[in-house]
């Protein structure tokens, strides 16, 4: 990827794929970007390597995936991104909203959960993409159906702002972390 210097456009996530042939990243400016490798002669697979530089990869549209930032402060927020397991959407927040994209128009499904109170980790349920835990800034974490765009818990235990959630593959267990270093689940 090529090296930018410019601050307001710094890489504040990234993500792999789960299909390995791209990585997402959300910059400072709330901008997403795709790189894609591509299947050639050096990279017959296609998957990431370190050996073959990613291709920028935008829809014909031209259209870019941007956070809602309305109501931010820079300085006060946490970027966060989640990808689905099938890489069909991805979500994110950057202090506003969370937006939630489709992989391969780039355009917002929808937007839900306004602050106050900032996303502050975002993930997809393993088996339904309609099920969103998201970490929040006042220490709660909302189980969100996107659906029928609403909450459909909210989860209190940590005295600070979530840091940290991972669903189990196997289990119906969701892990938390906490900026006040404790775990739950």
């Amino acid at each position: 990827m090529p090296d930018n210097t410019d601050l307001t456009n710094k890489v504040a996530r990234l993500l792999y794929t789960n299909s390995g042939v791209g990585l997402l990243t959300l910059a400072s400016n709330v901008v997403q970007r795709l790189w894609k490798w591509s299947r050639s002669e050096q990279n017959p697979t296609g998957k990431a390597t370190a050996s073959v530089v990613p291709q920028h990869w935008q829809p014909n549209s031209g259209l870019l995936m941007t956070n809602d930032v309305s109501d931010t402060k820079p300085e006060d927020v946490v970027p966060c991104i989640a990808l689905s397991k099938n890489d069909s959407y991805v979500m994110s927040a950057c202090g506003g909203k969370v937006s939630l994209f489709n992989m391969m128009t780039f355009k917002v499904m929808t937007t839900f959960m306004p602050p106050p109170a900032a996303s502050t980790f975002l993930a997809f349920h393993p088996q339904d993409n309609n099920i969103i835990a998201i970490g929040m800034e006042d220490s709660t974490i909302h189980i969100y159906n996107v659906r029928v765009d609403e909450v459909k818990t909210k989860l209190n235990g940590h005295q600070k702002c979530i840091s940290g959630l991972a669903f189990s593959n196997n289990l119906n267990i969701l892990v938390s972390l906490g900026a006040d270093a404790q775990g739950g689940g």
